[in-house]
């Protein structure tokens, strides 16, 4: 069970798949808590199901939970906005995850909710589920994450995200020694050279 808010990781895509390297091994006892019992191949396994229902969770969450009520609600206040809206994304994510390991994972209860949102906030900024902008193609073996958890992310973005992108540069008017350091960025993670056109045009 991870300890509370993923026990404030650096890195939740490298976390996530660090099981099934660490399950490549032929070992019999893990030894990776503080509750002093040793853990079994099986307990791993049973990890990788709850991590992975989460990330399912995630995914269910930030496809349904509709954010407009929040910002209507606390109108030019966007941090109250944004705080309520990422809290019901995250009780909406693990409800279903805290019933399914009550009872079966110590403290699923306690440090579910906080698990949760570090692999939501991963999700939405290393994976850009629920971004504006999202992932290239390569974005899944880079990360860790399992490809599944991409959704239909893995490919090159949508061209209506391309004519955001564009819209957004061109309204922030911003120097050319900036945007050089984006279409930088934006290649390093599977972007093309090109693809949004105020690469290609300024």
């Amino acid at each position: 069970m991870p300890f509370d808010s993923f026990n404030l990781n650096e890195d939740v895509p490298g976390s996530i798949a660090a099981p099934d390297t660490a399950m490549a091994y032929p070992w019999k006892h893990f030894i990776g808590g503080h509750m002093g019992r040793l853990g079994t191949r099986a307990d791993m396994v049973l990890y990788q199901q709850y991590v992975n229902d989460i990330i399912d969770g995630v995914n269910k969450a930030l496809a349904t939970v509709d954010p407009t009520p929040y910002f209507a609600k606390y109108g030019n206040n966007v941090w109250a906005a944004s705080q309520q809206y990422l809290a019901a994304v995250v009780a909406y994510a693990s409800g279903p995850v805290i019933k399914k390991y009550l009872g079966i994972l110590a403290a699923a209860d306690v440090y579910t909710a906080s698990t949760t949102f570090a692999i939501l906030e991963s999700v939405r900024l290393d994976l850009g589920e629920g971004s504006q902008v999202h992932p290239g193609p390569h974005t899944a073996s880079r990360t860790g994450f399992p490809a599944e958890a991409f959704g239909d992310l893995g490919g090159p973005p949508p061209r209506a995200v391309d004519a955001q992108v564009d819209d957004l540069f061109v309204a922030m008017e911003l120097p050319a020694d900036i945007l050089d350091a984006i279409e930088e960025a934006y290649r390093a993670v599977g972007g093309r050279a090109g693809r949004c056109s105020v690469f290609g045009h300024r």
